[in-house]
């Protein structure tokens, strides 16, 4: 079996997390700037305490966006519940119900068109440029060492790739 080897290089998985994490935030703060000046396809009902139509839309991108069930969603956004409700600006959680009411009014259009151009947003904001520098330690890393498949014998000095966020405007001077 021949298997390319950076396939088969571990990853850490806090920094992985880490990195996920703030994905997840980027996309959902650029998701619910978008709904914020987009028309919902439906009004809430006067009746009892209804979801706003952003917050449900916003549960059902996400759902579109993990490919996951109508639980395994709700689950997703118990896990995010803060950040959802702060950039929703709402006090609770659409359940699996909500949400699959959600998919039946809301058009596969608006859904496509609104996951398009969120995704648009986050590609602008992930361009990133690489600068390479060194820095000095009295040992070094375990993880480097595991990812190396070797012990570093000399621990002084240890390469490290910092990225730094930058517009693609920036990098490119348009």
């Amino acid at each position: 079996m021949n298997l390319d080897p950076d396939s088969q290089r571990r990853v850490n998985p806090k920094v992985y997390s880490s990195v996920n994490r703030d994905l997840d935030r980027l996309f959902t703060s650029h998701l619910a700037d978008l709904l914020e000046h987009t028309e919902p396809p439906w009004t809430p009902d006067s009746r009892g305490n209804p979801h706003p139509p952003q917050s449900v839309i916003g549960a059902l991108v996400l759902k579109i966006y993990y490919s996951t069930s109508y639980d395994e969603i709700e689950a997703r956004l118990k896990g995010m519940k803060e950040l959802f409700c702060n950039t929703f600006d709402t006090d609770r959680i659409p359940t699996h119900s909500v949400i699959h009411r959600g998919m039946k009014k809301a058009t596969t259009e608006f859904l496509r068109n609104l996951l398009e151009k969120t995704i648009q947003k986050v590609e602008e904001d992930r361009r990133t440029a690489i600068d390479s520098s060194g820095f000095t330690t009295k040992e070094s890393s375990k993880w480097y060492d595991i990812r190396i498949g070797k012990e570093n014998q000399k621990k002084k000095i240890l390469e490290t790739a910092l990225a730094r966020r930058r517009r693609f405007r920036t990098a490119t001077g348009r």
